[in-house]
């Protein structure tokens, strides 16, 4: 586990059901290893998501937060203001 996200391999699929990583926009191979995000259970290749983590806390696709939260109120960093 990568900082709360889990890692899969994948599975057979149908044709029809081809998952593509939504970073790289490459398949999924089947019997490779990905990474699935906590909150939004989307994956992604295992490399292409430890980038992803290196820019952005959030999921690419939902923008949901990549770890899990507290439970505290949302409240964004203010930088303090001049006099």
């Amino acid at each position: 586990m990568m900082g709360g996200i889990c890692a899969l391999v994948v599975g057979d699929a149908e044709e029809d059901e081809t998952e593509l990583c939504a970073i790289c926009v490459h398949v999924m191979v089947p019997g490779r290893p990905v990474r699935v995000l906590p909150r939004c259970t989307r994956a992604f290749h295992h490399d292409c998501v430890h980038r992803w983590r290196t820019i952005s806390s959030r999921c690419l696709v939902c923008n949901a937060w990549v770890t899990q939260r507290s439970q505290g109120p949302n409240r964004r960093h203010r930088p303090p203001s001049l006099i």
